[in-house]
């Protein structure tokens, strides 16, 4: 005689259990779980395209630009900050260069600032050198005047110009540094220079303003001069000139030093 069959058995042992509580309760956490996951993704994949679409724009802006730079009257802001590496919110150094496409030469107006109450911290892991500003002179300003420093590089613009565009290596980062401080106008138009970087060579990688500037172009200058809120400010200017197309020059290793706009300046 044949022993009988155990599959009818766990059948209904496992149709029984499908009607349980547990069972239930088991399969909605699954279905809460899988539908989390599946938000997380739809998220994740809608801010990865927000944020190409972004950089594209950034890309995509400065070519308009320099286009148009033929028929109006564009000038751009590069600003960039340092701030003490042990806490970001104590900002050491501040550096702004103007230049617009309409100068016959590539001479941007460059200013440098060094915070009174900082000006004793020293970073243990960037560098940082606030003593060699090679493009003007530095001006010892307090803390309380960052907003007005801002203010005054910008206020004389707009009405000189149709547009202003505000330029930095990693800007938003900078604006970060900023927020308590100042926030750029509504008007105003910002291009990252590192994003586009990455754009025009097809990289993932964050550079750092002297790669981008080995990369792109033939300048000659010394490391140390990039770690200096003021030079920097004007090496992206360089950069972005670069990107945009706006014509090749070289980089002063020595430039004469002014205090004031050069002559005929628009600035």
């Amino acid at each position: 005689m044949e022993p009988k069959s155990k599959k009818p058995a766990m059948e209904a042992t496992w149709y029984s259990f499908l009607a349980t509580p547990v069972f239930t309760a088991i399969s909605n956490e699954i279905m809460l779980l899988y539908s989390f996951w599946d938000i997380l993704y739809v998220s994740f994949v809608s801010w990865v395209y927000s944020v190409i679409e972004r950089y594209q724009d950034d890309n995509k802006m400065l070519e308009s630009i320099s286009q148009e730079s033929c028929q109006q009257s564009v000038v751009f802001v590069s600003i960039s900050v340092y701030a003490w590496d042990i806490d970001r919110t104590k900002i050491t150094d501040i550096g702004t260069s103007t230049w617009s496409p309409s100068d016959f030469k590539f001479d941007p107006y460059s200013c440098h600032w060094r915070i009174k109450e900082n000006m004793g911290l020293e970073n243990r892991y960037m560098p940082n050198e606030p003593d060699t500003f090679t493009f003007g002179s530095t001006v010892c300003a307090n803390e309380t005047n960052i907003t007005s420093i801002l203010e005054e590089a910008f206020t004389p613009l707009f009405p000189r110009f149709q547009r202003v565009v505000i330029v930095g290596h990693g800007i938003y980062s900078t604006l970060e540094l900023l927020r308590n401080y100042w926030k750029p106008p509504a008007c105003v138009t910002i291009l990252d220079t590192q994003k586009i970087w990455q754009l025009q060579c097809r990289q993932s990688e964050n550079i750092t303003l002297e790669g981008a500037l080995t990369t792109i172009m033939e300048t000659k200058y010394d490391n140390y001069l990039l770690h200096n809120a003021g030079n920097d400010s004007y090496f992206a200017l360089c950069l972005l000139r670069a990107e945009g197309g706006f014509g090749h020059h070289s980089v002063r290793k020595d430039p004469e030093k002014h205090t004031q706009p050069p002559e005929n300046s628009k600035f």
